[in-house]
């Protein structure tokens, strides 16, 4: 099992200046789990931290609303205030921060502390991720990986940059990262579940309510409009 999956201590979404919570694991495994949530370990270490509004959709009702042009879905009405609920790719690809979180890649350095050795520092021992290649990344998190990626020792923040890979690869993984790190900050996991994204991946998903199948652009375009992957 991963590094990132075996965490299991408290810490605070800061990769600066944390104070640890201390939050009852086995209270929170048990509400998540009364919603219907797939539940990491690391998103225990978060859910108990104050959750903020989130207004995603999920698959089954984005996928009805979507087939009827008229509805707010349509314009975007009344969505301005979601902006700020996730880290972006392009926050992925350069290590920027956004509104109240910090750089991505070092709150994951820390669920996940195997990305930090010596092949992945600086002359000064401090940690790079753009040495973070693929192979290292998707065995320290497990996440799943993207049909028709290739992991193998590219750096993985090219990836998020577009310098290879396409738009849906790039929203699958970071919208993976966004579920497991800030899960608990928000109600992302209240529009979706692990399973349904390790499903996603696959470039074929058909939301729970059934329907017709969709394919990558489809899942892009659902990960864009309710914020879970932007770019």
């Amino acid at each position: 099992m991963s590094d990132m999956h075996d965490k299991n201590s408290d810490q605070t979404l800061s990769a600066e200046n944390a104070t640890p919570l201390k939050p009852d694991l086995a209270s929170a495994r048990r509400r998540m789990l009364k919603r219907g949530i797939a539940v990491s370990p690391v998103v225990l270490t978060l859910v108990s931290r104050p959750v903020l509004a989130w207004h995603c959709k999920s698959p089954s009702a984005w996928g009805s609303e979507d087939m009827n042009p008229t509805t707010s879905l349509r314009t975007n009405e009344g969505h301005n205030s979601w902006l700020d609920e996730t880290w972006t790719i392009g926050n992925w690809a350069n290590n920027t921060t956004r509104a109240k979180y910090n750089k991505p890649w070092n709150v994951l350095k820390e669920q996940c502390s195997a990305l930090n050795d010596t092949s992945t520092q600086d002359s000064d021992g401090n940690f790079d991720y753009t040495k973070v290649t693929l192979n290292k990344f998707f065995k320290c998190t497990a996440l799943t990986i993207p049909a028709g990626l290739i992991v193998n020792n590219r750096p993985i923040y090219k990836l998020f940059a577009g310098d290879y890979g396409n738009q849906f690869r790039r929203a699958i993984v970071v919208a993976q990262l966004n579920f497991y790190l800030l899960n608990g900050q928000t109600q992302i996991g209240q529009c979706l579940g692990q399973i349904d994204l390790s499903q996603m991946a696959s470039g074929s998903f058909t939301p729970q309510s059934g329907g017709n199948p969709w394919g990558s652009e489809k899942i892009v375009r659902y990960l864009e409009a309710n914020y879970i992957a932007v770019p």
